[in-house]
C-alpha cells in the first residue's frame, strides 16, 4: 500500500492522507527547486528529513503509528498530515469539509479529525439504526 504526496507550485496536492502502518510514502513534485521537508511525530519531533529534487520521486517507509506531520523547511504553508490507520475506515473531506461513511453500522463510532494547521481531535458519533448521523466541527 502507498500514500502518495505530490506537489506543484510549492503546494501539496492534499493536506491530509491516510495510510496503513508501514506503508510506503511516495513523494514527488515538478517544481524547479529541491524541496526539503521534515516528517514529525505528534509531539513535533523530527523522525526523518527528506530532500526531493525537481522531477524526482522519493519513497520512504512510514512508521507503525501516527500521525506523521509533513512540514516544508522553506514554506510555512506547505504542510500535510498522514494518519496511520490500522483497520477501520477512513476518508478525506471534500472542498467544503464534508465526508460520509455510507456503510457505517448502527452504534457508536470514534471519528478522528486531522488537519495540518488546526490539529487533531477525536469525536464520538452515534449512528442510529433508522437513519444517518451528523457530526459538525468548527475549526478556527
Amino acid at each position: 500500500m502507498q500514500a502518495v504526496l505530490s506537489a506543484a507550485g510549492c503546494r501539496y496536492s492534499t493536506a491530509a492522507l491516510a495510510a496503513a502502518p508501514g506503508a510506503t510514502l511516495v513523494v514527488s513534485h515538478d517544481d524547479p527547486l529541491i524541496h526539503t521537508f521534515h516528517l514529525r511525530d505528534a509531539e513535533g519531533t523530527s523522525i526523518q528529513n527528506l530532500a526531493v529534487p525537481p522531477g524526482s520521486t522519493l519513497r520512504w517507509t512510514l512508521p507503525q503509528t501516527g500521525p506523521v506531520l509533513v512540514e516544508s523547511d522553506h514554506f510555512d504553508w506547505m504542510r500535510a498530515t498522514i494518519e496511520i490507520v490500522d483497520g477501520g475506515s477512513w476518508t478525506v473531506t471534500d472542498a467544503e469539509g464534508r465526508f460520509a461513511f455510507p456503510d457505517a453500522a448502527a452504534g457508536p463510532h470514534a471519528v478522528t479529525l486531522s488537519h495540518p494547521g488546526w490539529g487533531r481531535e477525536v469525536r464520538e458519533v452515534v449512528v442510529p439504526a433508522d437513519g444517518p448521523a451528523a457530526l459538525y466541527v468548527d475549526y478556527p
